[in-house]
């Protein structure tokens, strides 16, 4: 931890914060853990019980890939590595 964020707990510490743990904030949390997921993860490992996490997680970033590719249209973007320049 750096000597800035040091003293930022300890500010923050010192003007009355009592509780350790993360202050929930508005926004998108960083993992998308519902339902839907436990279930599809669920039924992927009862069809095959030898499933690895890597695996688990392919089938999940394979979806992931799919939603972005068709949100995001990649034919068009204009940064370096892109096919286009």
């Amino acid at each position: 931890m750096s000597k800035q964020m040091m003293r930022r707990w300890c500010r923050t510490f010192s003007d009355g914060r009592q509780q350790v743990e993360d202050i929930p904030r508005a926004g998108r949390t960083r993992t998308a853990t519902t339902d839907a997921n436990v279930g599809k993860e669920d039924d992927l490992i009862r069809a095959n019980l030898r499933i690895t996490i890597v695996e688990v997680a392919e089938s999940h970033m394979s979806e992931l890939k799919t939603s972005s590719t068709t949100f995001f249209d990649t034919e068009k973007c204009q940064h370096d590595g892109c096919p286009d320049n």
